[in-house]
């Protein structure tokens, strides 16, 4: 039996494709897809500086809205994304594979027919090709390696025509755009800043720049809005003020007196907040916010004071233009705000240190208790700040007038005179008055003998007092007591001089005051030297009732002289 003859060397090769082939077609797919790729970046330039351009020259002339601005910039995003994929994310899903290579260069390479896709194919790993056909197929292959060595194959299949057409139609828009960009600075970039949405102005005639621009105030509070114009100066303005919730309200706005580049309108008595703007000749100002602050404000204080428990006077409201305050009194405070408190603090004038408020558990009720001083209180205020931190302006002052309680005040009115003179052993008559502001207490006499001595001198000698008995709650007394000298220990006699005076104190608890009346003096004389003052006196009324007579006399005869 005879055996089959051996296969032969190119029947049991193995079908590969040659690097040669391989490298051009990976060529020709690195070089279709760049090609692809590279129409993304041209057309998004090409077509961004033709939208922007039109952007920018209706934003010149129609000044568009941030919110009209803001849907072509989305468009314009809409229209990127639109090219990127078309021209980006397609092209790379369908980028070629080397068999896909082969058919393109088959198409450009008409000479090629079909065997360059055949040894593709041939030499893929999934071929199936009978022993019997392998030589045939090596020799197809030979051929078709050879060929592709030989040709330009990159540089004929895949050309930049494409490309360089697209290329030579954009630079007509990307020129311009840029152009314009070189030509119209510094406008140009404010209006590119303006596409990406940039809170900025366009250039005018006038330029507005705002002064005050945004602003915070007090409620009731005033705001002067204030913006100054450059370029052409008109001679008035406009500002236009728009309310929540409200149509806007445009008011005219005169030219400053003290510039005349300077716009200023004054609002008063604000109690909610506020947008505005200038329009300054063709001029737009940015618009600025006014908010208002609400701080809180004391309502309903009352201020109660409560006297020392000695004065016997009763609690008392006050009112709180005049506080005239007791000292050693108690004041309370009690009031509440418009605004829920975090703290507050009694502010004393006259008083470095404050004096914390308490706040009540509503946090809006407070109150305060302090004692009255004797000195250095002058006005009181009340200073609250809010759970907001706002703190509240403008505090009431209220002037403060202290009341001290005063010693007693005292007069004698017997003896009438500073000195007089009496006999040894005589008794003298004593009235005197003592009025206080809140009671007295104690009343007496108080007493000094001074001695004569032999060589005519005088000296000190024994001091007393003789007690008074006051009637119970009384704030003035009247009161008159014959003091006997008799009753001196020891007794005093001719040439000795006595002084007095009474004394006083009212109730205060702590320290009583003590109120002296003047002193008057008493002079001990003999009986005989008594009795020569008194024919002294009596001739000196005598005198002066003699000289009375005589006047009226002078008078009754003038009259009867002017009456005939």
């Amino acid at each position: 039996m005879m055996s089959a003859p051996p296969p032969s060397s190119d029947a049991s090769r193995e079908l590969h494709l040659p690097a040669t082939v391989a490298r051009t077609l990976d060529r020709v797919r690195r070089r279709q897809l760049a090609f692809a790729l590279a129409l993304f970046p041209v057309l998004l330039v090409a077509t961004l500086a033709t939208a922007w351009l039109l952007q920018a020259v209706a934003d010149r002339v129609f000044h568009l809205p941030w919110s009209a601005r803001c849907v072509l910039l989305v468009l314009d995003v809409i229209g990127a994304l639109i090219l990127l994929d078309r021209f980006a994310v397609r092209a790379w899903k369908r980028r070629l594979n080397r068999k896909g290579a082969a058919l393109l260069v088959e198409r450009g390479i008409p000479d090629f027919r079909s065997a360059l896709v055949s040894v593709v194919e041939l030499t893929s790993p999934d071929a199936d090709v009978s022993v019997r056909s392998r030589p045939l197929v090596a020799r197809l292959i030979s051929d078709v390696e050879e060929r592709v060595s030989s040709a330009e194959v990159v540089r004929q299949v895949v050309r930049p025509d494409r490309l360089k057409k697209l290329l030579t139609r954009a630079v007509a828009p990307v020129a311009l755009a840029a152009l314009a960009i070189v030509l119209c600075q510094p406008l140009s970039g404010l209006l590119v800043q303006r596409i990406l949405l940039a809170d900025v102005a366009l250039p005018a005639a006038t330029q507005v720049v705002s002064v005050t621009e945004d602003l915070t105030v007090d409620e009731g509070g005033q705001a002067i809005l204030t913006a100054n114009a450059s370029g052409e100066i008109p001679p008035d303005g406009k500002v236009v003020i728009s309310y929540a919730g409200r149509p806007a309200e445009t008011v005219m706005v005169p030219r400053s007196d003290k510039s005349p580049d300077e716009f200023s309108l004054p609002m008063a008595n604000l109690r909610e907040g506020f947008s505005y703007h200038f329009l300054l000749n063709d001029g737009v100002g940015r618009e600025h916010q006014v908010s208002v602050r609400f701080p809180p404000v004391a309502e309903g204080l009352k201020f109660v004071q409560v006297p020392p428990a000695y004065t016997g006077l009763s609690e008392s409201e006050l009112t709180p233009t005049s506080l005239k305050l007791l000292e050693g009194s108690t004041l309370r405070i009690e009031g509440t705000a418009t605004r829920p408190l975090r703290a507050g603090e009694l502010r004393i004038g006259g008083v470095a240190q404050a004096l914390p408020l308490t706040i009540e558990a509503d946090r809006r009720s407070f109150r305060a208790e302090v004692a009255v001083s004797s000195e250095g209180w002058k006005s009181l205020g009340i200073h609250m700040t809010s759970n907001e931190e706002v703190e509240s302006v403008k505090d009431p002052v209220y002037p403060v007038e202290l009341v001290r309680d005063r010693a007693p005040a005292v007069t004698i009115h017997t003896p009438k005179d500073e000195a007089s003179t009496v006999i040894a052993n005589d008794t003298v008559p004593v009235s005197f008055e003592v009025s206080d502001d809140f009671g007295i207490h104690t009343a007496k006499l108080v007493y000094r003998v001074y001695r004569m001595m032999p060589d005519g001198s005088t000296e000190e000698g024994e001091e007393g007092q003789v007690p008074l008995a006051v009637p119970p709650g009384k704030t003035t007394w009247k009161h008159t007591f014959s003091w006997n000298l008799a009753l001196l220990v020891p007794e005093v006699s001719t040439g000795y001089s006595i002084t007095f005076s009474i004394e006083a104190t009212d109730n205060h608890a702590d320290a009583p005051r003590i109120g002296r009346s003047a002193e008057r003096t008493l002079k001990v004389v003999s009986e005989q030297e008594k009795r020569l003052e008194l024919l002294e006196l009596l001739g000196q009324k005598a005198a002066e009732i003699e000289r009375l007579y005589e006047q009226q006399r002078s008078v009754n005869e003038r009259l009867q002289h002017s009456n005939p």
